[in-house]
């Protein structure tokens, strides 16, 4: 910066040496010599001119690699909160698998002292009827009649038989199914590890590449570059969302809570609304919202009724919530980590939509909080209540 204001009071300098005239009696070699210094020195600025935007595109590449794993830390954990949620389930089904393999014991058990009290039976009528059923029948009837009975006693214990093998084949399908089950929640269990692993790993990586950014005194310029890229975007996002917004009968008193609303989310304000001056630049940028610094996982409320327009990720802002109050007033909030709302969901105010996160954030874990009316931020702390 030092060496720049140095260059440009050079450059001022012989601006106004030609400006004004040369002295009496310098030679004409020193206006060659004044030139041609003046050709370098601008052949120089031309030269930094190109290191600061060849090192502008480098911090942009940056900010874009840390937004890529944002979005890839978002998705992991989401794949956590899927894969609690099947193994859950499968303990479940593990659970009825139990108390049928115990139902089905118990009716073998049943069977089983059934069918051996059927033999005792047998085995005491046939030693009682041995003399009968050795002599010969005093007729053909009653040689029929004994061979029917016999045969009717001999097809019960065969069912008795048959009932019992299908239970035992019954409760070897369970147990076969139970292991199947069992592998697959184990298989699941190692996923959740290594989507674990993957989510630390990608988060240690995020905060090497944020703490590089945090030394790297130029970051602010591409950082401001970017953010107003996605800013524009979400101009046009809600530009877009003006064409097919809901009635706004039901929501018609908006415009009269100002300084009334409760905060979205408790914590202490680390951004104010308005223009503000960028680090070593000497420059101003405008702050479209506040940041609100919290603790992770605390729950985002809405400030007021409405319904939800847009509930997705969103470059530069991460998982983001846009709420549509009537009358052109809208609600944003950005870097949200678990969306429990969706697009066309209707909130009521206080309604919990989100939870408090860093994704998409460079300051760390942090709700950024906006109030639009027709497109155009205003400054939402006229219209949150004082001390609340």
């Amino acid at each position: 910066m030092l060496s720049f204001l140095k260059t440009t009071v050079k450059i001022i300098l012989v601006s106004g040496g030609l400006i004004c005239g040369l002295p009496i009696g310098l030679p004409a070699d020193t206006l060659d010599s004044l030139t041609q210094e003046k050709q370098t020195i601008e052949t120089r600025m031309h030269a930094e001119q190109s290191r600061v935007r060849e090192f502008s595109q480098k911090e942009t590449r940056l900010i874009q690699d840390l937004d890529a794993i944002d979005y890839r830390l978002n998705q992991a954990r989401i794949r956590v909160k899927m894969l609690s949620s099947r193994i859950r389930e499968l303990e479940k089904t593990m659970v009825a698998f139990q108390a049928d393999r115990q139902e089905l014991s118990r009716r073998i058990d049943d069977r089983r002292t059934y069918a051996q009290n059927r033999l005792a039976a047998l085995y005491r009528m046939h030693a009682a009827g041995r003399l009968n059923m050795m002599a010969r029948p005093a007729t053909v009837f009653d040689f029929l009649v004994n061979r029917r009975a016999m045969e009717q006693v001999v097809d019960a214990d065969y069912e008795i038989i048959g009932n019992l093998n299908k239970d035992l084949s019954q409760i070897r399908a369970l147990e076969a199914q139970m292991t199947e089950q069992k592998a697959a929640m184990d298989k699941l269990e190692q996923d959740l590890a290594q989507e674990i692993q993957i989510m630390t790993r990608t988060s240690e990586k995020k905060q090497t590449i944020l703490h590089a950014v945090q030394n790297q005194k130029k970051m602010a310029h591409a950082a401001l570059a970017s953010l107003k890229e996605s800013a524009d975007a979400l101009d046009r996002q809600i530009a877009g969302f003006e064409k097919h917004r809901k009635s706004d009968r039901d929501m018609i008193v908006f415009s009269c809570q100002k300084g009334r609303l409760m905060p979205p989310v408790a914590g202490k304000i680390i951004s104010r609304f308005g223009i503000r001056q960028s680090g070593d630049y000497k420059s101003f940028t405008f702050q479209s919202g506040i940041d609100i610094r919290g603790e992770q996982g605390e729950p985002v409320r809405s400030v007021f009724r409405g319904n939800v327009i847009f509930a997705e990720w969103l470059k530069g802002y991460g998982n983001m919530v846009i709420i549509n109050h009537g009358e052109n007033y809208y609600t944003l909030y950005a870097h949200l980590q678990e969306m429990f709302k969706k697009k066309g969901d209707p909130v009521n105010a206080g309604e919990v939509i989100a939870t408090l996160g860093d994704t998409g954030s460079l300051k760390g874990v942090c709700l950024h909080f906006e109030l639009r009316h027709h497109g155009k931020p205003v400054d939402p702390l006229k219209w949150l209540k004082k001390g609340a």
